[in-house]
């Protein structure tokens, strides 16, 4: 992959309330892949120490306000914040992947087999299912 298509590309994920040893096997693994694209991690205002970490990784924190009398539980508010992002950065991005952090790792490159930047998503047979 080169650095050039990474410059059309965008991750986001939420880690609101992690630590960064947490966050270390999503954030050191993806940059291991040879990922070189724009990452937006969601904190809350609070975690500094998290946004620090995140800074010294090229990644940017973006600070979500929820309250759970108006927005319901962040793990649920955070999607109409990737929707709100993909909404803002239409132009600016070609591609956009929403991940788990906390569970995930990189094996690989996130974007090596997506031919198409159409909707992907995994399906219960661990396939791609493509949407146009």
């Amino acid at each position: 992959m080169t650095d050039e298509k990474d410059r059309r590309r965008l991750i986001v994920g939420s880690a609101s309330t992690y630590r960064p040893h947490q966050l270390r096997p999503f954030v050191e693994s993806l940059r291991a892949s040879g990922y070189a694209g724009d990452v937006i991690i969601m904190t809350t205002f609070w975690n500094w120490e998290l946004k620090s970490y995140l800074r010294r990784h090229a990644i940017t924190p973006v600070t979500i306000w929820s309250m759970r009398r108006l927005h319901g539980p962040v793990a649920t508010y955070r999607y109409q914040v990737y929707a709100r992002l993909a909404r803002a950065y239409r132009e600016r991005y070609d591609q956009m992947m929403v991940t788990d952090t906390r569970d995930v790792l990189f094996q690989r490159h996130p974007f090596a087999d997506i031919a198409s930047p159409a909707l992907a998503g995994p399906i219960p047979a661990s396939t791609i299912a493509w949407c146009s």
